[in-house]
This record gives structure tokens, sequence and C-alpha cells, in this order.
């Protein structure tokens, strides 16, 4: 690992650690100052408005008490930081950043680590990753940063896998992939390679027995079945046991890191009443490849198939998003299709995704329904790996579709109001209306006028959500 000559060490991968002239300061006194300065340090020096981090970490708070808060947190962090350089820099009272002129934080190094690409640096990356980022963090922006870094991790260890493969250090790329199935243990790209390595260095059995193992484990925690990919190459393995992978991977695409898929957006807000319906269109998705969320404008389509690509996404499956709203025609859908898997051909597209398994959301399809048509047919066809999920007012009419028609939110009955239970609708109007800052009282007649209200609005989410913004 390459050495520095700066004053102060910043270790954010496992538990946070700062170092100052070589001394680890053990008293933070609280712990959004840790939050704070790793934040701070995650920006690169560049200037954070005081509003937007009172907000991410007291979201719950008035802004003027949020506010207080953070100049207190910041009192007490130039009380740490006190070491002979300007570290904690504010402009007035609207903004401020952290001076890494006399810094060394581990994850930028391990991010301009994995960005440079080759041997030398990744093994560099994959030795300063100690443990994930923010494990005791429970604000989105904290999440979707160490998710971001658990990705570039894959990407290093995969990476660092194929070039042992190319250089027919088979063991060692073995090791590579085992412990990039640690981190993910569900990633089914990762059995996949190391199935079809194990079955190279003719250790066949030990191929079939993995499978058996990861198979069994998604059945039980997930309800769903591998890929059609992954059981193709199982029974290739399994049929012809004298047969050897002749893989030798092209390692061009990981001399440099450029995320090909960005992950979903992440939920803003909590998705209520919905939790049958995505179990059981998980289970939907293990016997069908084509599945068509249909419904009136604002019953949740989009919400839902986000959320069940969430879901996807966390156990492993590549999620592929592609956004309609905004096409009017055949080549704007296509370049929203092209954009969505990260690429800029449509063969550089198929064969990305015939890779392993991945599920598509083609979303917004009514008004392109031959477009999407089209598109869908063609990934299916030529991707067995691929499965896709569409939202619509109508159904594509392709072969093999499953049209789910999804329900409105429940609403209770007057004799639940009267005893104060609510129902998914009345439960999602409560809270969008304490987003806008109003908190309605529990009183019996207060229930039952939010219960009408959401009786005459059809439980139509979107209805209610405008509503309760009012």
């Amino acid at each position: 690992m390459r050495t520095h000559a700066k004053e102060i060490e910043l270790r954010l991968f496992g538990e946070l650690e700062l170092t100052i002239h070589g001394k680890v300061v053990l008293d933070w006194r609280s712990r959004n100052a840790r939050y704070i300065i790793a934040l701070l340090a995650l920006r690169r020096g560049e200037w954070v408005e005081r509003s937007w981090l009172a907000g991410w970490l007291w979201p719950d708070s008035p802004e003027h008490r949020a506010l207080a808060n953070l100049r207190s947190e910041l009192s007490i962090m130039r009380r740490l930081l006190q070491t002979g350089f300007s570290l904690l820099e504010t402009d007035g009272n609207k903004r401020v950043r952290l001076n890494l002129a006399h810094i060394w934080v581990d994850v930028l190094e391990f991010d301009h680590a994995v960005n440079q690409g080759g041997e030398e640096h990744l093994r560099e990356a994959i030795a300063l990753y100690r443990g994930d980022l923010f494990a005791d963090a429970d604000t989105m922006i904290m999440r979707e940063e160490a998710e971001q870094r658990q990705e570039m991790l894959q990407h290093a260890l995969q990476s660092m896998a194929a070039i042992e493969r190319a250089e027919g250090r088979n063991h060692n790329a073995l090791e590579w992939l085992q412990q990039a199935a640690r981190h993910n243990p569900l990633q089914e790209e990762i059995l996949c390679q190391r199935m079809e390595l194990l079955a190279e260095i003719g250790r066949r059995a030990d191929a079939l027995s993995l499978y058996r193992t990861y198979r069994a484990r998604i059945l039980q925690e997930l309800q769903t079945e591998p890929s059609l990919h992954c059981n193709a190459l199982y029974e290739r393995l399994r049929e012809n046991p004298e047969h050897r992978l002749p893989v030798q991977p092209d390692t061009s695409r990981y001399t440099e890191f450029v995320p090909q898929l960005k992950r979903l957006p992440a939920s803003l807000v909590s998705v209520i009443g919905r939790e049958a319906v995505l179990s059981e269109l998980l289970q939907v998705l293990t016997r069908r490849r084509l599945l068509t969320l249909a419904g009136e404008g604002g019953i949740g389509k989009t919400t839902l198939a986000l959320e069940l690509g969430r879901m996807l996404e966390t156990a492993g499956t590549r999620v592929v998003l592609v956004e309609l709203a905004s096409a009017h025609d055949k080549n704007q859908a296509d370049a929203a299709f092209l954009a969505g898997c990260g690429v800029h051909t449509e063969a550089e597209a198929y064969q990305w995704l015939e890779q392993s398994r991945t599920v598509v959301l083609l979303d917004n399809c009514e008004h392109l329904l031959e477009e999407c048509r089209r598109i869908a047919e063609k990934a299916l066809t030529q991707c067995p790996a691929v499965q896709i999920v569409a939202t619509s007012r109508r159904p594509l009419h392709c072969a093999g579709e499953m049209v789910w028609q999804v329900p409105s939110l429940k609403f209770s009955g007057e004799q639940e109001s009267a005893a104060g239970k609510s129902g998914p609708a009345e439960q999602l109007f409560r809270e969008r209306a304490l987003m806008a800052g109003v908190k309605l009282p529990e009183q019996e007649e207060v229930q039952l006028q939010i219960k009408r209200l959401c009786s005459m609005l059809n439980g139509i989410p979107l209805a209610i959500e405008m509503a309760a913004a009012r």
C-alpha cells in the first residue's frame, strides 16, 4: 500500500477512526460529530450547505432546531480538530467544508485505486476495505454511500479474479471469487463464475454442490429460484461429467472502473399497504418471465415496480430501469432501453443481458405499446436469463405475458374506524400529512373523516397523497 505524508488519517471503512499526529481520537463526544466529519470528507473538500447537512442529520426537527444542533456539533468538532491547521472551514452561516490538504482519507484512496484499475491498484483498494462504510448509520445518504463502495469492492474482487484467471492462476482466481461471495452470498453472477472456474479446474462435483447449496438458500430466504441461465449452466455440468468449460475471460473491461449500471433510485418515502402484493409478485417471477403491472393512473404501478426491483436488487439480481415516460417514438424508446442498460448499441445490450439473471423494468409503456412489445419480445427471445416487469395502463399483448391488475389501497370499515383502527389508505394519508408538517389528531371523528375521504378517492394512492399534501 502506498505511504503518505499527511498529518491526519481518517478511516471510514469499518469502525470510524481518526488519528492526529499518530494519536487516535477516542472521545468523539457524540455520534453525529463522527457522521459530520465523514460526510464532509466524502464531499472531497467541496462546500456543503449547512441546511442540507442539518436536514439529513435531524430530519424530524424544525429547521431552526436542526441548524442549532449543527452549530453545537461543529463547535465540538473544532475542539477535536485542534491541530495547528485550519481543517474545518466555514463560509459565514451558510456553508461548511473540510480542508483535506492535511488529511488522508481511506475511502477517497479506495475510490482512486478502483478507478485506476490494474492489479496493483485493485489489490490496494481491497486491502483498504476493512469493513462496510457507516455500518451503524441509518440515514439514506449514508446507506447510498455504503452501497456504492460495496459495489466497487465487488468489482475489484471480480476484476482480480479475471486477471488471475487470464494468467492461468485459477486457484488464486477462485480465492478472489470466494471472497466476493462472502461479501455478497446471494449474487448469482458470482455463483456462476465460481461454478465455471471449479469445472475448469476439474472440480465439477464441487461446482454442482455449490449450485445446490445456493438454490436451497434462496428458496428458503427469498422464495425464488435461480435464473434460467444459472439452471442451464448447472444442467450442462451435470449432464457432461468430462466437460471442461473453455473459458478465457476478456479482461479488457476491467482495466477501468466505469459503472455500467446504476442502482435503482432509493425510495424517499415508505411504501404502505403493499407487503402482501410484493410477496406474491416475487412468487410470480419464479414462474413467469413477463409480468405487466396494469391499472389506472395514480394506482401505484411505478412505486410497486421500483420496490419490487429494490427487493430483487438487494437479493443480488441485476435490475435495469428503462424510463419511458418522456419517450415519444421508436428511436426514443430504443435510446431509453440502451441508457437503462448503460451501453451504446443494441448488440452490446443483448450481449450484456445474457450473461446472468437480469430483471428489466419497463416503466410507463401505455403510450408506446408497439415499441415496448418489440423490446420485450426481442429481449426475452435472445436472452434466456432476462425477465421483464412492465408498468402500463394496458397490457403489452406479448406471448407468455401475465397481467397483474394493481389494486387500490384498502381502507377500514366504519366499525374499525370507530375503534381507532386504520387501513393502509388512512395510514398513507396520515404519513403524507405528517411529511407536509401536519400531525393529525387520533380522535374518532378525525379517523372517520380520513376514512370517508380515502373512500371518495377510491383508495388511489396518488390522489390520497395529493389530498394529504394540501
